[in-house]
């Protein structure tokens, strides 16, 4: 409300909430349109989840958070995890919290640039995706004939 935002719902691929009827309490899930979804987003909701890779790559401001069961879990120390390397925190939704939004919606361009270096491309390649890449890298192979 705050943010004259409506939360869209990025369902993980093998996730069936079509026999879960209002799991989220009446906001749109939509399945297989992640990149599109956060492209487009004000900003990200997430945890322990691969797809805050999209988020940096489209300097996304992105919200951590968690759950007592999610923080008892594998997922627990990756989310937490993510949120540091981002400059971020994560707000377990059950305890009491109060979001800094000035803080959490500010997007750490060194942050970001060293998660994306670390993790998801070398420094100095070019800013393409991965097939355009392999595509242009065949084109230049001489094959013979």
């Amino acid at each position: 409300k705050n943010f004259n935002a409506r939360i869209v719902i990025a369902a993980h691929p093998s996730s069936s909430y079509e026999t879960r009827h209002d799991y989220f309490g009446g906001r749109r899930v939509i399945k297989g349109k992640t990149i599109e979804l956060i492209k487009k987003a004000k900003f990200i909701i997430a945890h322990s989840s691969f797809s805050t890779n999209f988020a940096v790559m489209f300097k996304k401001p992105i919200i951590f958070v968690t759950t007592d069961q999610l923080n008892n879990s594998h997922l627990g120390k990756l989310n937490h995890k993510l949120a540091e390397m981002l400059g971020k925190k994560s707000t377990n939704l059950d305890k009491q919290f109060n979001i800094d939004w000035e803080f959490e919606l500010k997007v750490s361009e060194e942050k970001y640039l060293e998660y994306k270096n670390k993790y998801i491309k070398k420094p100095d390649t070019p800013e393409f995706p991965f097939w355009q890449v392999a595509a242009d890298h065949f084109k230049q192979i001489d094959i013979g004939e």
